[in-house]
């Protein structure tokens, strides 16, 4: 292993370095380079830098590394401590990122002095509460410029019964806090006695944390994220505190603490209302997912997130809700409507085993369902409507989408059930996207559907699809994966791709006037096309009845490549071949000599004068002076009479 790389100016420590052999390695290179560090020997327990050795270019540097053995076990590292004088070895350092260091358990950086650190992570380390507090509070000491703080997977041996103060008066510029997916702290504090706001205050998954706690004087602008484990967080927070933000997700147990009802949101524009988690631990990892909810509780929810949203005068600029349980969409479309700006709702609901019927006319213009059970779903009389996208529907099996006159687009992703979906009604609907679908039953467009301009669906076994024709001449862009046969006109298509790689009956493309991209990945056992005009890109195996098409197109391309100068003829060649026509006479091959006669007498569109000897003739079967074409390239690739490229044409084509 080589002791020292560097790749865009990055030093890696790596198990190269040891104990003993880390500083004098480092006084033979030149430091200077270096603006990033990560220091992860599994040879060093302490990393101390003497104040001689500088790197005067470093801004980001992580501690730390996870490496899987042979066995299966996972070899973190063994630092156990770190101490370095920022001020001289760092001077320039804005990032740390300490992770996976278990056994650490002293940390100075800074030596009495102050650090132009400005981002602190911190990740599976310290092996108690009071190594990993003394660190942090040397850090919101020293490091006044610090604005960004993220605590994850912090796991202390012992109890977890430990409360933390994020002092903020000693740090003006912190705006971003993050505490995630850690069982370290029963409480909280955000502290600060002087009027401060944070742009993002973030709580998910901590599993024992019981309060967080916030000081009256904090005030947040941004997002507030609070989401609990069996809601056993309580949130101790005066209403100045939140009543400014413009993003709230919260569980349930936060919710009834936040006293919505008398706080005007003026700047609340998204809201989430999410279940609370739970963990399952097991020998080998942590299992998290959505607590169940009781029918009685889950009423009692809906009472209450009703009861929240009530009086839309406090609500003057919410425009997007997620709600991850709602037992009657009808009632809550009632209660949105009365929202003066609200327009996009995402429910996440997995407890509904249920059809879902969205049919009531609301005023959303996006819809969002995801990681629902219902055995169907039909949406229906939306005038609104935009954008309906459908996520992870494990169980679905009927999808019915009609009568919404504005809907532009429909996505699906991940259906797993064999699916029939149906749309009628939309007359504006141009984008149909449907990914990772294992097995579709049929889809189905009706009459109404003539903007329809993107299709895309990546299935892997053929379905049964109806489309009229009045919708596929709109289409611009097709992608499919199996298919028993496609035949129709196309148009408007500008990219046709058929990702299935299994053999199907016939491919036949009519009016591909527009075609420019044809992407088939199968071999079909017929196939035709009657326009190639077009066409710059080809992409098929070999040997196939595509690849025999395109590969000719290709050979007469090659032949036409070029600006081709034709002898005048004063009679037909009677002893040559005559290969084509163009406009006002016939094309002569004889040998290697082209030749060309006129039935009229010749003349040149651009300077007028009579073509006598030679002429060039353009692709769309136009003739000119060689010497008048070739200045008409130098500003416009068009040809003077008829517009269309002069220009040799440029085809490719990719057999595999």
């Amino acid at each position: 292993m080589n002791s020292f790389y560097e790749s865009g100016s990055t030093l890696s420590i790596d198990s190269s370095f040891t104990q003993e052999t880390l500083v004098p390695k480092l006084r033979k290179m030149d430091l200077s380079v270096v603006v990033r560090m990560d220091v992860e020997s599994k040879h060093i327990v302490n990393f101390e830098l003497p104040s001689d050795i500088s790197f005067p270019n470093l801004t980001y540097c992580t501690f730390g590394f996870e490496s899987m053995l042979s066995d299966g076990s996972i070899r973190t590292s063994p630092l156990e401590a770190i101490d370095i004088d920022f001020a001289s070895s760092f001077p320039k350092i804005r990032e740390i990122f300490i992770y996976s260091c278990f056994k650490l358990s002293r940390v100075e950086l800074f030596h009495g002095k102050t650090s132009k650190l400005s981002k602190l992570s911190i990740s599976s380390s310290f092996n108690s509460f009071d190594a990993f507090s003394q660190t942090l509070n040397g850090i919101f000491a020293h490091c006044p410029q610090l604005t960004q703080l993220r605590v994850v997977f912090l796991n202390f041996e012992g109890s977890n019964d430990n409360h933390w103060a994020i002092p903020l008066e000693l740090c003006p510029k912190v705006n971003d806090v993050s505490v995630y997916d850690s069982r370290a702290f029963s409480e909280v504090q955000i502290r600060s006695d002087a009027p401060r706001q944070l742009k993002r205050l973030f709580f998910k998954d901590n599993l024992g944390l019981k309060l967080i706690r916030i000081d009256p004087a904090v005030s947040i602008v941004g997002l507030l994220a609070i989401n609990d484990f069996d809601e056993q967080t309580r949130l101790d927070a005066g209403s100045t505190t939140y009543s400014r933000c413009t993003n709230i997700n919260t569980s349930t147990s936060c919710l009834v603490e936040l006293n919505f009802n008398n706080v005007v949101f003026d700047h609340l524009v998204s809201l989430a209302l999410l279940r609370p988690s739970v963990v399952n631990q097991t020998n080998h990892e942590e299992l998290k997912g959505e607590r169940d909810i009781s029918n009685v509780e889950a009423f009692k929810l809906d009472k209450r997130v009703l009861d929240v949203l009530s009086d839309p005068s406090r609500y003057p600029n919410l425009k997007i809700i997620l709600c991850e349980f709602m037992l009657d969409i009808n009632s809550y479309i009632d209660c949105f409507d009365q929202l003066p700006n609200f327009d996009t709702l995402n429910l996440r609901d997995s407890s509904i085993y249920t059809p879902l019927e969205f049919v009531k006319p609301s005023q959303i213009s996006s819809l969002t369902l995801g990681d629902g059970r219902y055995p169907s779903v039909k949406v229906a009389n939306q005038e609104k409507l935009r954008k309906l996208t459908l996520n992870l529907l494990d169980e679905c099996s009927v999808i019915e989408v009609s009568n919404c006159p504005n809907l532009d687009t429909i996505e699906l992703f991940g259906i797993e059930q064999s699916c029939t979906l149906s749309v009628k009604s939309c007359p504006l609907l141009s984008t149909f996207r449907w990914e990772r679908v294992d097995s579709i039953e049929s889809v189905s467009f009706d009459e109404s559907c003539t903007n329809l301009t993107d299709l895309f669906i990546e299935n892997e076994k053929p379905f049964n699809m109806s489309i009229p024709d009045t919708a596929l001449e709109n289409l611009k862009f097709i992608h499919l994966g199996g298919i028993h046969e496609l035949s129709g006109s196309f148009p408007n298509v500008q990219s046709l791709e058929l990702t299935s790689e299994s053999p199907f009956k016939r491919l036949e493309l009519r009016n591909t006037r527009n075609l420019r991209e044809l992407i088939v990945q199968g071999a079909p056992s017929a196939f035709s096309i009657d326009d190639t005009s077009m066409v710059s890109f080809v992409s098929t195996p070999k040997e196939t009845e595509v690849h025999k098409v395109f590969q000719k197109l290709l050979e007469q391309n090659a032949y036409t490549n070029s600006l081709t100068k034709y002898l005048i003829l004063d009679e037909p060649d009677d002893a040559g071949e005559v290969t084509e026509t163009f406009f006002g006479g016939r094309l002569f091959q004889n040998g290697d000599e082209k030749r060309c006669y006129f039935e009229e007498e010749p003349q040149c569109p651009i300077c007028l004068d009579q073509m006598t000897e030679e002429c060039i003739i353009l692709r769309c079967g136009h003739a000119l002076h060689e010497t008048c074409i070739r200045e008409l390239l130098v500003d416009s690739a068009c040809c003077p009479v008829c517009s269309k490229s002069a220009e040799a044409r440029k085809f490719r084509l990719d057999a595999y």
